[in-house]
């Protein structure tokens, strides 16, 4: 083997070595911005709705005379059969609609 080759090669290890230490601090960023998005390992993350299910829920809802986010918010969940004292859920069923809401009135629904 040439020295080229050889120094070529030696040059290749110690980048991947490099890039091996800093892996492990690479994770630990990643986790811990995946932490503050509200990821938990061993959590399984499922959907809270099924396509445009929301939507039709919001709708619904406002037909049955339901008009504001919070009181629109409560009815999904109640139609869920979701834990309604759990305040996260609430919190997160509140921005949903609210997003839901959103996305309709940028329909002109």
């Amino acid at each position: 083997m040439s020295d080229e080759t050889v120094t070529a090669l030696l040059a290749k290890r110690t980048e991947l070595a490099e890039t091996v230490q800093k892996l492990p601090s690479t994770i630990f960023h990643i986790d811990a911005t995946l932490a503050v998005f509200g990821y938990k390992p061993g959590v399984a993350h499922k959907r809270r709705f099924a396509d445009g299910e929301l939507i039709a829920l919001i709708g619904e809802a406002e037909r049955t005379g339901v008009t504001t986010a919070n009181g629109i918010a409560r009815w999904v969940v109640k139609r869920k059969e979701l834990h309604a004292d759990n305040k996260l859920l609430a919190k997160r069923a509140l921005f949903s609609v609210k997003d839901g809401r959103k996305r309709l009135n940028a329909r002109g629904m």
